[in-house]
């Protein structure tokens, strides 16, 4: 295919040759935003209520509060910044969100449990029609606060 756009982004930045990337998608999309080895930043999909009372930075689920993201820095270069796809680096209060962490908007789904086809729990998917949707059983009550 040719891609000469993508030949000129090439030809005047930066190769990047290797990612890492981590086996469950919250750590790879943690360290995508933040810049930092999965080990560093988040190594669990886990529930979006999950939350260290004695660590308030870096107690919740995601990328910690005291770790500049990739669109902060874009956003501060006076770039344009827009998210769209699936989160999953964080939302237990709305500075984790994208719009917390230097998007100026979303489009997409806040965490890993969504159905892309319905958007909603307990209808059939393509994958397995005989059963409905299965979520965190959070994630809906979550979206709701900051939607």
């Amino acid at each position: 295919a040719q891609t000469p756009f993508l030949d000129g982004l090439l030809r005047e930045g930066i190769e990047l040759r290797r990612y890492y990337t981590y086996k469950i998608c919250s750590p790879s999309r943690s360290a995508l935003q933040s810049g930092r080895l999965p080990v560093h930043v988040n190594t669990a999909n886990s529930a979006v209520s999950i939350f260290n009372e004695s660590d308030p930075v870096s107690g919740y689920a995601g990328v910690p509060r005291n770790m500049t993201c990739v669109a902060n820095k874009l956003a501060a270069a006076g770039y344009a910044t827009h998210f769209v796809g699936k989160w999953d680096a964080g939302m237990a209060t709305p500075r984790h969100t994208p719009l917390g962490r230097g998007y100026s908007s979303m489009y997409g789904y806040y965490q890993h449990a969504n159905d892309y086809w319905t958007k909603g729990e307990g209808e059939p998917s393509l994958r397995e029609p005989q059963r409905g949707f299965e979520a965190t059983g959070e994630v809906d009550v979550c979206l709701n606060h900051f939607t």
